[in-house]
């Protein structure tokens, strides 16, 4: 019996686990949101690009931003520097990570154009 009771709990913790696991992957990070309003705002000298992104659905614009922050992760660069306008950054640094995005996001927007 108890065998039984353990057994039990175990598939009830099991199935909880599995069900809390799947929710965490479900509720993923809002990237299309903060590239959006980048684009909005930080891509003023970038018509083109900017109307791209602009125009991209919000499910395009989300696995962008997803790419986009792999790409800063890999970079070792901090995206809120281009999202929020108080952040600590130093001026050249900031620039800096205005250009890569840009010039990441450009060359995504030639791609698709190809294509």
């Amino acid at each position: 019996m108890n065998i039984l009771i353990i057994v039990a709990v175990l598939l009830i913790l099991f199935v909880v686990a599995k069900s809390v696991i799947s929710g965490l992957k479900l509720k993923q990070q809002d990237y299309a949101t903060p590239l959006k309003s980048w684009a909005q705002s930080g891509l003023n000298n970038e018509s083109k690009l900017q109307a791209w992104l602009l125009a991209l659905p919000e499910e395009g614009l989300q696995a962008l931003g997803e790419k986009v922050h792999e790409f800063a992760v890999e970079m070792d660069l901090d995206l809120n520097w281009l999202t929020d306008p108080e952040a600590e950054s130093l001026p050249e640094a900031r620039q800096a990570a205005e250009e890569m995005v840009t010039d990441y996001c450009k060359l995504c927007m030639k791609t698709v154009q190809k294509q």
